[in-house]
Protein backbone atom coordinates (compact mmCIF):
# COMPACT_ATOMS: atom_id res chain seq x y z
CA UNK A 1 0.00 0.00 0.00
CA UNK A 2 1.45 3.35 -1.16
CA UNK A 3 0.52 6.82 1.19
CA UNK A 4 0.13 9.47 -1.23
CA UNK A 5 0.85 13.13 -0.23
CA UNK A 6 -1.53 15.70 -0.50
CA UNK A 7 -1.69 18.68 -0.75
CA UNK A 8 -4.78 20.95 0.38
CA UNK A 9 -5.49 24.33 -0.36
CA UNK A 10 -8.12 27.03 0.15
CA UNK A 11 -8.33 30.33 -1.40
CA UNK A 12 -5.17 29.71 -3.21
CA UNK A 13 -3.01 29.06 0.38
CA UNK A 14 -1.94 25.50 1.34
CA UNK A 15 -3.62 24.22 4.61
CA UNK A 16 -2.01 20.93 4.59
CA UNK A 17 -0.57 21.09 8.17
CA UNK A 18 -4.20 22.02 9.76
CA UNK A 19 -5.46 19.15 7.49
CA UNK A 20 -7.20 16.42 9.80
CA UNK A 21 -7.63 12.78 8.42
CA UNK A 22 -11.73 13.12 9.13
CA UNK A 23 -11.42 15.14 5.60
CA UNK A 24 -12.85 13.07 2.54
CA UNK A 25 -13.76 13.71 -0.73
CA UNK A 26 -16.52 11.52 -2.89
CA UNK A 27 -16.70 11.62 -6.22
CA UNK A 28 -20.06 9.92 -7.77
CA UNK A 29 -20.84 8.66 -11.66
CA UNK A 30 -25.10 9.45 -10.49
CA UNK A 31 -26.71 12.37 -12.70
CA UNK A 32 -29.15 13.21 -9.65
CA UNK A 33 -25.81 14.44 -7.42
CA UNK A 34 -22.50 15.93 -7.85
CA UNK A 35 -18.99 15.35 -6.14
CA UNK A 36 -18.35 16.24 -2.32
CA UNK A 37 -15.41 16.84 -0.25
CA UNK A 38 -15.42 17.99 3.52
CA UNK A 39 -12.12 19.52 4.51
CA UNK A 40 -11.61 19.50 8.46
CA UNK A 41 -9.24 22.22 9.87
CA UNK A 42 -7.43 22.58 13.49
CA UNK A 43 -7.57 25.36 15.24
CA UNK A 44 -4.79 27.58 14.51
CA UNK A 45 -5.52 27.83 10.63
CA UNK A 46 -6.89 31.27 11.40
CA UNK A 47 -3.17 32.58 11.13
CA UNK A 48 -2.96 31.97 7.46
CA UNK A 49 -6.54 31.88 6.26
CA UNK A 50 -10.31 33.12 7.02
CA UNK A 51 -12.30 30.19 5.24
CA UNK A 52 -15.31 32.17 3.27
CA UNK A 53 -18.52 31.24 1.79
CA UNK A 54 -17.21 30.96 -2.12
CA UNK A 55 -13.74 30.92 -1.46
CA UNK A 56 -12.47 28.45 -3.73
CA UNK A 57 -11.09 24.76 -2.17
CA UNK A 58 -8.39 22.52 -4.45
CA UNK A 59 -7.22 18.88 -3.53
CA UNK A 60 -4.61 17.20 -5.01
CA UNK A 61 -2.09 13.98 -4.54
CA UNK A 62 0.38 11.97 -5.70
CA UNK A 63 2.84 9.38 -5.15
CA UNK A 64 5.70 10.96 -7.48
CA UNK A 65 4.47 14.39 -7.05
CA UNK A 66 1.62 16.06 -4.84
CA UNK A 67 -0.40 16.95 -8.01
CA UNK A 68 -0.06 13.76 -9.73
CA UNK A 69 -4.14 13.68 -10.09
CA UNK A 70 -6.36 16.61 -8.89
CA UNK A 71 -9.37 14.77 -7.23
CA UNK A 72 -11.39 18.27 -5.90
CA UNK A 73 -11.28 21.46 -7.40
CA UNK A 74 -14.87 23.85 -6.17
CA UNK A 75 -15.53 26.27 -3.50
CA UNK A 76 -17.12 26.64 0.03
CA UNK A 77 -20.93 26.12 0.34
CA UNK A 78 -20.96 25.85 3.47
CA UNK A 79 -18.74 26.48 6.59
CA UNK A 80 -19.48 25.10 10.36
CA UNK A 81 -17.63 25.63 13.37
CA UNK A 82 -16.40 22.75 15.66
CA UNK A 83 -14.77 22.68 18.95
CA UNK A 84 -11.34 21.79 18.05
CA UNK A 85 -11.49 23.81 14.65
CA UNK A 86 -13.75 24.24 11.56
CA UNK A 87 -15.24 22.05 8.50
CA UNK A 88 -15.64 23.07 5.10
CA UNK A 89 -17.93 21.75 2.86
CA UNK A 90 -17.12 22.36 -0.68
CA UNK A 91 -19.07 21.47 -4.16
CA UNK A 92 -17.63 21.45 -7.16
CA UNK A 93 -18.43 23.92 -10.58
CA UNK A 94 -21.18 21.29 -12.11
CA UNK A 95 -23.10 21.81 -8.37
CA UNK A 96 -23.74 25.74 -9.31
CA UNK A 97 -25.61 24.78 -11.94
CA UNK A 98 -28.72 23.23 -9.83
CA UNK A 99 -29.29 27.10 -9.17
CA UNK A 100 -28.75 28.70 -12.51
CA UNK A 101 -32.29 29.16 -14.57
CA UNK A 102 -32.34 30.09 -17.85
CA UNK A 103 -35.07 30.05 -20.46
CA UNK A 104 -33.98 29.24 -23.99
CA UNK A 105 -34.83 27.14 -27.01
CA UNK A 106 -33.04 24.75 -29.59
CA UNK A 107 -34.42 24.59 -32.70
CA UNK A 108 -33.19 21.84 -34.99
CA UNK A 109 -34.25 23.40 -38.28
CA UNK A 110 -32.92 27.12 -36.77
CA UNK A 111 -30.42 26.61 -34.38
CA UNK A 112 -26.63 25.95 -34.65
CA UNK A 113 -27.27 22.86 -32.68
CA UNK A 114 -28.92 21.50 -35.12
CA UNK A 115 -30.61 18.93 -32.74
CA UNK A 116 -27.40 17.29 -31.51
CA UNK A 117 -27.84 16.41 -27.80
CA UNK A 118 -24.30 16.53 -27.07
CA UNK A 119 -23.83 20.32 -29.15
CA UNK A 120 -26.97 21.64 -27.10
CA UNK A 121 -25.21 19.95 -24.04
CA UNK A 122 -22.14 22.17 -25.35
CA UNK A 123 -23.89 25.21 -24.96
CA UNK A 124 -25.86 24.78 -21.75
CA UNK A 125 -22.40 24.18 -20.57
CA UNK A 126 -20.56 27.19 -22.58
CA UNK A 127 -23.35 29.51 -21.90
CA UNK A 128 -22.79 29.26 -17.90
CA UNK A 129 -19.56 30.14 -18.17
CA UNK A 130 -17.84 26.83 -18.06
CA UNK A 131 -15.70 25.44 -20.87
CA UNK A 132 -17.23 21.98 -22.28
CA UNK A 133 -15.84 18.91 -23.32
CA UNK A 134 -18.26 16.89 -25.08
CA UNK A 135 -18.29 13.51 -27.03
CA UNK A 136 -20.81 13.91 -29.90
CA UNK A 137 -24.41 12.23 -29.75
CA UNK A 138 -24.38 11.80 -33.71
CA UNK A 139 -26.98 12.85 -35.93
CA UNK A 140 -27.25 10.43 -38.04
CA UNK A 141 -30.51 7.76 -38.93
CA UNK A 142 -30.11 5.90 -35.95
CA UNK A 143 -29.31 8.27 -33.24
CA UNK A 144 -31.52 10.35 -31.60
CA UNK A 145 -32.11 14.24 -33.04
CA UNK A 146 -34.16 16.85 -30.67
CA UNK A 147 -36.47 18.60 -33.54
CA UNK A 148 -36.93 20.83 -30.34
CA UNK A 149 -35.32 21.32 -26.89
CA UNK A 150 -36.81 23.96 -24.74
CA UNK A 151 -35.74 24.94 -20.86
CA UNK A 152 -38.30 27.52 -19.27
CA UNK A 153 -37.24 28.36 -16.07
CA UNK A 154 -35.04 24.80 -15.79
CA UNK A 155 -31.82 24.74 -14.12
CA UNK A 156 -28.70 24.08 -16.13
CA UNK A 157 -28.20 20.94 -14.20
CA UNK A 158 -31.85 19.97 -14.74
CA UNK A 159 -31.55 20.01 -18.49
CA UNK A 160 -28.06 18.32 -18.57
CA UNK A 161 -28.95 16.00 -16.54
CA UNK A 162 -31.95 15.26 -18.77
CA UNK A 163 -29.89 14.91 -21.81
CA UNK A 164 -27.67 12.52 -19.58
CA UNK A 165 -30.83 10.21 -19.62
CA UNK A 166 -31.81 10.20 -22.82
CA UNK A 167 -28.40 9.28 -23.97
CA UNK A 168 -26.83 7.36 -21.30
CA UNK A 169 -24.39 9.86 -20.93
CA UNK A 170 -22.66 11.53 -17.21
CA UNK A 171 -22.11 15.00 -16.80
CA UNK A 172 -18.95 15.45 -13.99
CA UNK A 173 -16.24 17.81 -13.71
CA UNK A 174 -12.52 17.44 -15.39
CA UNK A 175 -10.87 19.02 -11.88
CA UNK A 176 -7.28 18.99 -14.19
CA UNK A 177 -8.52 20.59 -17.08
CA UNK A 178 -10.91 22.63 -15.31
CA UNK A 179 -13.63 21.99 -18.04
CA UNK A 180 -17.33 19.83 -17.87
CA UNK A 181 -17.59 16.64 -19.58
CA UNK A 182 -20.61 15.58 -21.25
CA UNK A 183 -19.71 11.99 -22.22
CA UNK A 184 -21.18 8.08 -22.86
CA UNK A 185 -21.08 6.18 -19.46
CA UNK A 186 -18.06 3.38 -19.45
CA UNK A 187 -16.39 6.28 -22.44
CA UNK A 188 -13.01 5.20 -20.99
CA UNK A 189 -11.84 2.18 -19.74
CA UNK A 190 -9.36 2.14 -16.88
CA UNK A 191 -6.06 0.66 -18.08
CA UNK A 192 -4.69 -1.19 -15.27
CA UNK A 193 -6.66 -4.54 -14.63
CA UNK A 194 -7.61 -4.95 -10.44
CA UNK A 195 -6.74 -7.99 -9.14
CA UNK A 196 -7.84 -9.09 -5.26
CA UNK A 197 -4.46 -10.00 -3.78
CA UNK A 198 -2.28 -7.41 -6.06
CA UNK A 199 -3.53 -4.06 -5.81
CA UNK A 200 -7.10 -4.78 -4.13
CA UNK A 201 -6.50 -5.29 -0.49
CA UNK A 202 -9.94 -6.58 0.63
CA UNK A 203 -11.92 -9.69 -0.01
CA UNK A 204 -15.03 -8.27 -1.87
CA UNK A 205 -18.33 -9.01 -1.26
CA UNK A 206 -20.63 -9.25 -4.26
CA UNK A 207 -24.07 -8.39 -3.96
CA UNK A 208 -26.72 -9.64 -6.94
CA UNK A 209 -30.28 -9.26 -7.03
CA UNK A 210 -32.76 -9.88 -10.12
CA UNK A 211 -36.03 -7.92 -9.11
CA UNK A 212 -35.79 -5.80 -12.24
CA UNK A 213 -34.58 -8.33 -14.62
CA UNK A 214 -36.16 -9.09 -17.79
CA UNK A 215 -34.76 -11.94 -20.38
CA UNK A 216 -38.11 -12.44 -21.83
CA UNK A 217 -39.47 -9.37 -24.11
CA UNK A 218 -42.33 -8.49 -26.33
CA UNK A 219 -41.64 -5.39 -28.14
CA UNK A 220 -44.19 -3.83 -29.86
CA UNK A 221 -43.52 -0.96 -32.80
CA UNK A 222 -43.16 -0.08 -36.29
CA UNK A 223 -46.47 0.69 -36.29
CA UNK A 224 -48.36 0.73 -39.61
CA UNK A 225 -52.21 2.89 -40.13
CA UNK A 226 -54.30 0.52 -42.10
CA UNK A 227 -57.89 0.44 -43.18
CA UNK A 228 -59.98 -2.29 -41.36
CA UNK A 229 -63.53 -3.07 -42.40
CA UNK A 230 -66.07 -5.24 -39.47
CA UNK A 231 -69.51 -6.00 -40.54
CA UNK A 232 -72.19 -7.09 -38.18
CA UNK A 233 -75.89 -8.85 -37.96
CA UNK A 234 -78.21 -6.58 -36.61
CA UNK A 235 -80.87 -8.71 -34.76
CA UNK A 236 -83.11 -5.88 -33.49
CA UNK A 237 -82.11 -6.06 -30.12
CA UNK A 238 -78.02 -5.62 -30.02
CA UNK A 239 -76.48 -2.29 -29.31
CA UNK A 240 -73.21 -2.80 -28.89
CA UNK A 241 -70.34 -4.47 -31.71
CA UNK A 242 -66.66 -5.22 -30.74
CA UNK A 243 -64.60 -3.93 -33.29
CA UNK A 244 -61.07 -6.24 -33.74
CA UNK A 245 -58.82 -3.40 -33.38
CA UNK A 246 -58.46 -0.20 -31.91
CA UNK A 247 -59.81 2.69 -34.43
CA UNK A 248 -58.38 5.79 -34.91
CA UNK A 249 -60.96 7.12 -37.34
CA UNK A 250 -64.37 5.57 -37.92
CA UNK A 251 -67.51 5.45 -40.18
CA UNK A 252 -70.31 3.40 -39.74
CA UNK A 253 -73.24 2.70 -41.59
CA UNK A 254 -76.41 0.24 -41.34
CA UNK A 255 -78.01 -0.45 -43.96
CA UNK A 256 -75.85 1.75 -46.42
CA UNK A 257 -76.90 4.78 -44.31
CA UNK A 258 -74.44 6.65 -42.55
CA UNK A 259 -74.91 7.30 -38.67
CA UNK A 260 -73.80 9.85 -36.84
CA UNK A 261 -71.06 9.62 -34.06
CA UNK A 262 -71.51 11.46 -31.04
CA UNK A 263 -70.09 11.73 -27.30
CA UNK A 264 -72.36 10.19 -24.77
CA UNK A 265 -73.54 12.95 -22.66
CA UNK A 266 -71.86 15.26 -24.95
CA UNK A 267 -73.74 15.52 -27.89
CA UNK A 268 -77.71 16.03 -28.32
CA UNK A 269 -78.51 14.00 -31.28
CA UNK A 270 -76.58 11.03 -32.01
CA UNK A 271 -76.89 7.34 -33.39
CA UNK A 272 -73.99 6.03 -32.00
CA UNK A 273 -70.70 6.43 -29.62
CA UNK A 274 -67.20 4.97 -29.99
CA UNK A 275 -64.97 3.58 -27.00
CA UNK A 276 -61.60 3.36 -28.46
CA UNK A 277 -59.82 1.34 -25.51
CA UNK A 278 -62.88 -1.26 -25.41
CA UNK A 279 -63.09 -1.16 -28.94
CA UNK A 280 -66.04 -1.03 -29.86
CA UNK A 281 -69.24 0.93 -30.81
CA UNK A 282 -72.95 1.37 -28.89
CA UNK A 283 -76.05 2.17 -30.67
CA UNK A 284 -78.85 4.59 -29.29
CA UNK A 285 -81.37 2.18 -31.09
CA UNK A 286 -80.69 -1.56 -31.83
CA UNK A 287 -80.12 -1.78 -35.70
CA UNK A 288 -82.60 -3.73 -37.23
CA UNK A 289 -82.65 -7.48 -38.45
CA UNK A 290 -79.91 -7.89 -41.07
CA UNK A 291 -76.74 -10.16 -42.47
CA UNK A 292 -74.02 -8.05 -42.84
CA UNK A 293 -75.91 -4.38 -42.21
CA UNK A 294 -74.08 -2.68 -39.66
CA UNK A 295 -70.68 -1.98 -41.56
CA UNK A 296 -68.00 -0.35 -39.27
CA UNK A 297 -64.65 1.03 -41.88
CA UNK A 298 -61.89 2.42 -39.52
CA UNK A 299 -58.23 3.08 -39.88
CA UNK A 300 -56.35 1.23 -36.73
CA UNK A 301 -52.87 1.49 -36.16
CA UNK A 302 -51.26 -1.60 -36.75
CA UNK A 303 -48.01 -2.73 -34.78
CA UNK A 304 -45.35 -5.59 -35.51
CA UNK A 305 -44.33 -7.27 -32.34
CA UNK A 306 -41.37 -8.64 -31.64
CA UNK A 307 -40.46 -10.80 -29.58
CA UNK A 308 -37.00 -12.35 -27.96
CA UNK A 309 -35.70 -13.70 -25.02
CA UNK A 310 -32.25 -14.17 -23.72
CA UNK A 311 -31.54 -17.80 -23.58
CA UNK A 312 -27.94 -17.25 -21.56
CA UNK A 313 -30.04 -15.43 -18.92
CA UNK A 314 -32.49 -17.97 -18.37
CA UNK A 315 -29.93 -20.77 -18.27
CA UNK A 316 -28.20 -18.88 -15.46
CA UNK A 317 -30.57 -17.97 -13.00
CA UNK A 318 -33.20 -20.53 -14.07
CA UNK A 319 -36.13 -18.38 -14.24
CA UNK A 320 -38.01 -16.80 -16.91
CA UNK A 321 -39.02 -12.64 -16.11
CA UNK A 322 -40.95 -11.04 -19.23
CA UNK A 323 -41.95 -8.02 -20.08
CA UNK A 324 -43.83 -5.72 -22.74
CA UNK A 325 -43.06 -2.23 -24.09
CA UNK A 326 -44.51 -0.55 -26.93
CA UNK A 327 -42.77 2.45 -28.28
CA UNK A 328 -44.11 4.83 -30.81
CA UNK A 329 -40.97 5.79 -32.18
CA UNK A 330 -40.05 2.55 -34.22
CA UNK A 331 -41.02 3.17 -37.70
CA UNK A 332 -39.42 -0.09 -39.49
CA UNK A 333 -38.90 -3.82 -38.41
CA UNK A 334 -35.63 -3.60 -38.43
CA UNK A 335 -35.41 -1.07 -35.60
CA UNK A 336 -38.12 -2.69 -33.58
CA UNK A 337 -35.92 -5.64 -33.91
CA UNK A 338 -32.53 -3.92 -32.85
CA UNK A 339 -34.66 -1.96 -29.84
CA UNK A 340 -35.54 -5.75 -28.78
CA UNK A 341 -31.88 -7.01 -28.53
CA UNK A 342 -30.53 -4.30 -27.01
CA UNK A 343 -33.33 -4.53 -24.13
CA UNK A 344 -32.54 -7.86 -23.40
CA UNK A 345 -28.51 -7.23 -23.06
CA UNK A 346 -29.48 -4.13 -21.07
CA UNK A 347 -31.76 -5.75 -18.54
CA UNK A 348 -31.22 -9.51 -19.08
CA UNK A 349 -29.09 -10.10 -16.31
CA UNK A 350 -29.19 -9.63 -12.74
CA UNK A 351 -27.31 -6.43 -11.13
CA UNK A 352 -24.09 -6.93 -9.73
CA UNK A 353 -21.96 -4.66 -7.22
CA UNK A 354 -18.93 -4.77 -5.03
CA UNK A 355 -17.08 -2.57 -3.25
CA UNK A 356 -13.02 -2.43 -3.94
CA UNK A 357 -10.35 -1.06 -1.34
CA UNK A 358 -7.13 0.02 -3.64
CA UNK A 359 -4.12 2.37 -4.15
CA UNK A 360 -4.50 2.29 -7.81
CA UNK A 361 -4.86 6.13 -8.65
CA UNK A 362 -6.69 7.88 -11.42
CA UNK A 363 -9.84 5.78 -11.23
CA UNK A 364 -12.77 8.34 -12.47
CA UNK A 365 -16.25 7.70 -12.11
CA UNK A 366 -18.77 6.53 -14.66
CA UNK A 367 -15.18 4.68 -16.56
CA UNK A 368 -15.46 0.79 -17.02
CA UNK A 369 -12.90 -1.23 -14.95
CA UNK A 370 -11.22 -4.51 -15.43
CA UNK A 371 -11.76 -6.78 -12.23
CA UNK A 372 -10.25 -10.42 -11.31
CA UNK A 373 -11.33 -12.24 -8.12
CA UNK A 374 -9.41 -15.30 -7.71
CA UNK A 375 -12.07 -16.82 -5.08
CA UNK A 376 -14.78 -15.49 -7.39
CA UNK A 377 -13.79 -16.27 -10.68
CA UNK A 378 -17.29 -15.96 -12.35
CA UNK A 379 -17.02 -12.56 -11.35
CA UNK A 380 -14.31 -11.84 -13.38
CA UNK A 381 -15.04 -8.95 -16.02
CA UNK A 382 -15.93 -5.42 -16.72
CA UNK A 383 -17.65 -2.96 -14.22
CA UNK A 384 -18.93 0.13 -14.49
CA UNK A 385 -17.47 2.87 -11.31
CA UNK A 386 -20.67 4.39 -9.54
CA UNK A 387 -18.89 5.69 -6.76
CA UNK A 388 -15.26 6.56 -5.01
CA UNK A 389 -14.63 7.25 -1.79
CA UNK A 390 -11.28 8.95 -0.90
CA UNK A 391 -10.47 9.53 3.17
CA UNK A 392 -7.41 11.40 3.79
CA UNK A 393 -6.27 9.04 6.20
CA UNK A 394 -6.08 5.85 4.62
CA UNK A 395 -3.66 4.80 1.75
CA UNK A 396 -6.69 3.06 -0.01
CA UNK A 397 -9.81 4.49 -1.88
CA UNK A 398 -13.17 2.83 -1.59
CA UNK A 399 -14.25 2.28 -5.19
CA UNK A 400 -18.19 1.06 -5.65
CA UNK A 401 -18.22 -0.77 -8.81
CA UNK A 402 -21.14 -2.56 -10.45
CA UNK A 403 -22.68 -3.73 -13.75
CA UNK A 404 -24.69 -0.74 -16.09
CA UNK A 405 -27.46 0.85 -13.73
CA UNK A 406 -30.45 0.67 -16.12
CA UNK A 407 -33.96 1.87 -14.29
CA UNK A 408 -36.65 0.09 -15.54
CA UNK A 409 -39.59 2.18 -14.66
CA UNK A 410 -37.52 5.35 -16.25
CA UNK A 411 -37.07 2.92 -19.62
CA UNK A 412 -40.71 1.64 -19.38
CA UNK A 413 -42.09 5.27 -20.59
CA UNK A 414 -41.43 5.12 -24.53
CA UNK A 415 -38.91 7.60 -26.36
CA UNK A 416 -41.42 9.75 -27.12
CA UNK A 417 -42.28 10.38 -24.01
CA UNK A 418 -39.13 11.47 -22.84
CA UNK A 419 -38.23 13.33 -25.70
CA UNK A 420 -41.69 15.13 -24.69
CA UNK A 421 -40.01 16.02 -21.63
CA UNK A 422 -36.73 17.01 -23.42
CA UNK A 423 -38.64 19.35 -25.78
CA UNK A 424 -41.05 20.82 -23.54
CA UNK A 425 -44.56 21.88 -24.41
CA UNK A 426 -46.10 23.61 -27.23
CA UNK A 427 -47.03 27.06 -25.12
CA UNK A 428 -43.90 26.91 -23.60
CA UNK A 429 -42.09 27.06 -27.20
CA UNK A 430 -44.14 29.94 -27.65
CA UNK A 431 -43.30 32.27 -24.73
CA UNK A 432 -39.81 32.04 -26.07
CA UNK A 433 -37.91 33.81 -28.96
CA UNK A 434 -34.43 32.87 -29.47
CA UNK A 435 -34.20 33.79 -33.14
CA UNK A 436 -31.76 36.82 -34.43
CA UNK A 437 -33.62 38.37 -37.49
CA UNK A 438 -31.84 39.91 -39.32
CA UNK A 439 -34.40 43.05 -41.06
CA UNK A 440 -33.22 44.97 -43.87
CA UNK A 441 -36.20 48.13 -44.82
CA UNK A 442 -36.06 49.12 -48.11
CA UNK A 443 -37.74 52.59 -49.19
CA UNK A 444 -37.55 54.45 -52.43
CA UNK A 445 -37.79 58.05 -52.99
CA UNK A 446 -38.83 60.03 -55.85
CA UNK A 447 -38.09 63.39 -56.86
CA UNK A 448 -40.34 65.67 -57.13
CA UNK A 449 -40.39 69.43 -57.72
CA UNK A 450 -42.19 72.06 -56.14
CA UNK A 451 -43.03 75.17 -58.41
CA UNK A 452 -43.47 78.60 -55.82
CA UNK A 453 -45.23 81.30 -57.82
CA UNK A 454 -44.81 84.65 -55.88
CA UNK A 455 -47.85 86.73 -55.93
CA UNK A 456 -47.81 90.34 -56.96
CA UNK A 457 -45.59 92.85 -55.47
CA UNK A 458 -45.76 96.29 -55.35
CA UNK A 459 -42.97 98.48 -53.92
CA UNK A 460 -41.46 95.74 -52.14
CA UNK A 461 -37.71 94.40 -53.14
CA UNK A 462 -37.61 90.48 -53.04
CA UNK A 463 -34.88 89.10 -51.10
CA UNK A 464 -32.65 86.79 -53.15
CA UNK A 465 -34.47 87.69 -56.56
CA UNK A 466 -32.09 88.20 -59.46
CA UNK A 467 -33.95 91.00 -60.50
CA UNK A 468 -35.68 93.03 -57.14
CA UNK A 469 -33.54 91.78 -55.11
CA UNK A 470 -31.51 94.88 -56.41
CA UNK A 471 -32.06 98.16 -54.84
CA UNK A 472 -33.97 100.57 -56.80
CA UNK A 473 -34.80 98.09 -59.75
CA UNK A 474 -38.14 98.75 -61.01
CA UNK A 475 -41.44 96.50 -59.68
CA UNK A 476 -42.94 96.20 -63.18
CA UNK A 477 -41.58 93.97 -66.07
CA UNK A 478 -40.50 95.34 -69.37
CA UNK A 479 -43.78 95.13 -70.73
CA UNK A 480 -45.34 97.45 -67.91
CA UNK A 481 -46.89 94.90 -66.13
CA UNK A 482 -46.14 94.06 -62.36
CA UNK A 483 -43.45 91.67 -62.13
CA UNK A 484 -44.00 88.08 -61.38
CA UNK A 485 -41.22 85.75 -60.65
CA UNK A 486 -41.64 82.45 -61.20
CA UNK A 487 -38.94 79.89 -60.00
CA UNK A 488 -38.73 76.30 -58.90
CA UNK A 489 -36.55 74.34 -56.82
CA UNK A 490 -35.78 70.62 -56.51
CA UNK A 491 -35.80 68.45 -53.31
CA UNK A 492 -35.03 64.87 -52.32
CA UNK A 493 -36.64 63.26 -49.43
Amino acid sequence: MVQPTYVWTVNDIDVTSYTTTQSNITRVQSNENTDTCEVYLVNGFESIVTPVVGQNVLVTRGEVTNTDYYEFRGTIKKIKILNTGIKLICFPPLDSFKTLLFTQSYDKNIDVEAGEGSAIAQSIIEDGGKVADVTPTGTGSSDIVLNKFISKRKTRFNRLKTLAQIYDYVIRDDYENETMVFEPEGNITFGTTLTVGVNVYNNLVWEEEVISMRNSLYIDGAFEEDTRIDKFNGDGSKTVFGLNYEPIAIKVTVGGVLQKLGVEEGSATYDYILDKQLKNISFEVAPGVGTDNVVAEYTAKIPYTSYGRNETSISQYNVIQEDSYTFDDISTVADSESRLGSLLQKIGFADVKTVIETDVRGIIPGMFINIEDPQNTDRNGTYLVHKININYGSPNDKITVGTYVFDITEFYQNINQRLKALEGDKDAFNEIIRQILLITHFEDYDRYDIKVDSKDQVGTAIYGSPVLGIYGTSEYGDNGEPFVEEYSKTYWG
